[in-house]
């Protein structure tokens, strides 16, 4: 994981990554979720500031892949294992940059749903919820989460003219 570009061998030649990642499997209580998709992000500077560019190549969002925060049951299809080949359409031999590949889980429960469920919190009643367990009825506080895990950057830096 991570490292650095070596220097392109041509003019017009772009980095290929080749990407392969697997679900958590998780425990027996708790399973891993499907995976939702992945994406590669170059990161750059310049005069006009940071920026930011997220490619999705591999998987797709599932628009009925969701999770009941009540229960904490979720539901949709995913991905056990995904695995592509990917260039950057839009890589600038001048330009340093660095990459780094995330991959996105389908939603689950944060940890404050699985808090509220566990000590049975009714949001109706928020006159006796405890001070403790009040995020539990403050809808400021999300209920559901998209995991996902990223790798070492690896960088490019454009050799010196």
């Amino acid at each position: 994981m991570g490292g650095d570009l070596p220097r392109p061998p041509s003019s017009d030649a772009r980095p290929r990554f080749a990407i392969s990642v697997l679900r958590d499997p998780g425990t027996p209580a708790r399973p891993g979720l499907p995976l939702a998709r992945v994406q590669v992000v170059r990161i750059w500077s310049d005069d006009a500031g940071p920026h930011e560019h997220v490619i999705d190549v591999a998987g797709e969002d599932d628009p009925t892949a969701t999770v009941n925060p009540r229960t904490c049951a979720p539901s949709g299809h995913g991905h056990d294992a995904l695995c592509t080949v990917s260039t950057d359409p839009a890589f600038d031999q001048g330009r340093p940059a660095a990459y780094y590949v995330r991959v996105l889980e389908n939603p689950s429960c944060r940890w404050n749903a699985y808090v509220c469920n566990a000590a049975h919190v009714d949001s109706a009643a928020t006159a006796s919820v405890p001070p403790t367990l009040a995020s539990c009825c403050d809808d400021a506080v999300p209920k559901t989460i998209r995991e996902r895990a990223w790798t070492s950057p690896i960088w490019y830096t454009p050799s010196p003219s």
